[in-house]
């Protein structure tokens, strides 16, 4: 309960730097809160969010970012007329669209809901579409399932190993224990022992996405071949992409910003450089809806920000006034079309 007093007090803090700038009990209270390693991290991270959020250039601030929330920023914020309302904006340099805030900071409820089921001494829980879910298992490890997300797990869990079987996406926080914990999904084994992480694969996608928050994970990329196993430190990322069984490749990523990888479970939903086709992917299991892209060009298109409790028609709504398209219910599916009378003026915006 305290480290989510403390995560909640550097928000508001962070927030009110960006809105009016920090008095000297507040930046003294800030100083304080850091001194833990978690809360210093946590905090790098959302003053992070918070400028690509206002449309400034994180690699300018983040190398000094306690320092400049500490003292020198908060004069020069002062001296900087004071946003009220933040805008959507193409930014053509990296030809995205940003999708950021407009509402305020808001109760956050995204219905919370489980299908379970024990059959047989094999306990299987499911998170419907338009839903997600938490649930704690017998060792006392949390897992939050995604839309149209399950695990499996049988009654001999916790006796000598501890495994369940993943389909889709699920965020775990595993408690420690010498007795291995390990997640199969779609033939690839991760292995912790006590950590946090986030696993990533839907079986209508050929990846098999792993992300390492704190602690150490292992990961097999395929149980039945003999191909090396990837050891993650915190901030990375293993994706294991199969196309067929005989066509497996492996891409590492280091240093990476994890909550673009664990947002979906949190009350804001960070975008980076995501094209419309993976964004609507997430939408439509979110949402419980289909949804077409009736132009293979919008498909590229790339979205930037943050969203936070939007309803479907206010996350569509916020596409159409960035960028050039329009969208119709039609028979029960949303369908997505380029709107002809803007792309000129887009195009324009965006090569000029």
């Amino acid at each position: 309960m305290q480290e989510n007093n403390n995560i909640d007090r550097i928000n508001e803090l962070v927030s009110s730097f960006f809105e009016k700038g920090l008095s000297e009990e507040e930046r003294t209270e800030l100083k304080k809160l850091l001194e833990t390693p978690d809360n210093k991290r946590y905090f790098r991270e959302v003053y992070t969010i918070e400028l690509v959020a206002r449309n400034m250039k994180p690699d300018n601030y983040l190398e000094s970012a306690y320092d400049r929330v500490m003292g020198t920023i908060k004069e020069q914020s002062h001296n900087q007329p004071v946003q009220k309302k933040r805008y959507l904006m193409m930014w053509k340099n990296v030809a995205a669209i940003a999708l950021l805030i407009l509402s305020c900071w808001a109760a956050y409820e995204w219905g919370s809901h489980n299908d379970s089921l024990v059959v047989d001494g094999i306990t299987m829980v499911n998170a419907p579409l338009g839903s997600k879910s938490v649930l704690s298992l017998p060792d006392g490890s949390v897992v939050t399932l995604n839309s149209g997300s399950s695990i499996t797990y049988t009654k001999s869990f916790g006796n000598e190993e501890r495994k369940i079987e993943l389909h889709g996406e699920a965020f775990l926080e595993v408690q420690k224990d010498k007795k291995p914990f390990i997640v199969s999904a779609k033939g690839t084994e991760i292995t912790v022992l006590g950590t946090s992480f986030n696993v990533k694969a839907y079986d209508d996608e050929d990846i098999v996405e792993t992300t390492l928050v704190r602690g150490s994970v292992k990961v097999k990329p395929d149980a039945g071949r003999d191909i090396p196993e990837v050891y993650l430190k915190p901030n990375e990322t293993v994706l294991i992409c199969k196309k067929n069984k005989e066509d497996i490749q492996v891409e590492f990523r280091k240093d990476v910003n994890t909550l673009l990888y664990t947002s979906w479970k949190d009350p804001k939903w960070i975008i980076q450089k995501e094209t419309m086709e993976s964004i609507v992917k997430k939408l439509e299991r979110k949402y419980k809806v289909q949804i077409s892209i009736e132009d293979e060009l919008l498909k590229h298109y790339k979205f930037t920000g943050i969203l936070m409790d939007e309803t479907i028609q206010q996350t569509l709504d916020l596409m159409r006034d960035t960028a050039p398209i329009d969208y119709a219910w039609e028979q029960g599916i949303i369908k997505i079309r380029v709107d002809k009378k803007r792309s000129k003026d887009f195009e324009k915006i965006m090569n000029d």
